[in-house]
């Protein structure tokens, strides 16, 4: 669902891009053809490894925005986008995995 939803909101937004870290080359060829069948540009969705912490800061500064899934919410990823002066969407649901970017997003006064 929550791919659904990202599609939708890069079909809209034609300058958008989508940025995943790559954990595998199915899970690139999948989710590039998933895009295609929802009529969004696969080389939209940009793959990459882990950045090097000494640069990893101001290469999440490109970002606009930066959406949390709800399955398992950003940890240290969204302390550091905030820090990077990116605006952070969460939606919190049970579970402590599930909160903890909220519970990010409101210690810093943002909610």
């Amino acid at each position: 669902k929550v791919f659904a939803v990202w599609m939708k909101v890069m079909a809209q937004n034609k300058k958008t891009k989508l940025w995943l870290l790559n954990f595998s080359k199915a899970a690139y060829k999948y989710l590039r053809k998933e895009a295609e069948r929802r009529k969004v540009d696969g080389s939209r969705l940009v793959f990459h490894s882990k950045f090097p912490k000494h640069s990893e800061l101001l290469v999440k500064a490109h970002a606009d925005l930066f959406l949390d899934t709800p399955l398992f919410n950003a940890h240290t990823t969204g302390g550091d986008v905030l820090w990077a002066g990116i605006p952070l969407v969460t939606l919190p649901q049970e579970n402590f995995a599930q909160r903890v970017a909220a519970g990010v997003v409101e210690s810093v006064g943002l909610e």
